[in-house]
């Protein structure tokens, strides 16, 4: 059995293939346009992959920003602080247990150091100084 064809857009000649040449060119052309699909599925996700990675860099953009800013702050020197306190501590919420104290303080990054005055009710007082670490 043999397939005659011919082109349609040029009437003046006429091809003629064989049955196995008409079932490659078939194939070929059914191949070519199921390249063409996947060629453009590919562009579409190579320009999704393009998309993703531009937003990942923008991201990364905005991290590098905020660790240099963090950065610069820890890179600052620290200012000396000083604070007051005044309090009152006891072993038993009675007067007469009571003990009255103020303290003076000056922090250097994670030290305090500084003095206490403390009053006891019974007629005494003390003065006491402190070196204190901050842990967390």
């Amino acid at each position: 059995m043999s397939f005659k064809s011919f082109s349609q857009t040029n009437t003046e000649s006429k091809v003629v293939l064989s049955e196995t040449v008409s079932r490659e060119v078939i194939k070929d052309l059914v191949a070519g346009d199921a390249c063409k699909k996947i060629s453009a599925l590919k562009s579409e996700k190579i320009k999704n992959l393009e998309a993703i990675i531009t937003s990942k860099d923008s991201i990364i953009s905005a991290q590098d920003k905020y660790i240099d800013t963090q950065n610069e702050m820890l890179d600052k020197p620290r200012k000396i602080q000083f604070h007051g306190f005044v309090g009152m501590q006891g072993r038993r919420l009675r007067t007469e247990f009571l003990n009255f104290y103020a303290r003076g303080m000056m922090s250097i990054y994670k030290v305090n150091v500084g003095l206490q005055y403390t009053l006891i009710v019974k007629d005494s007082y003390a003065f006491t100084a402190f070196v204190e670490y901050k842990l967390f």
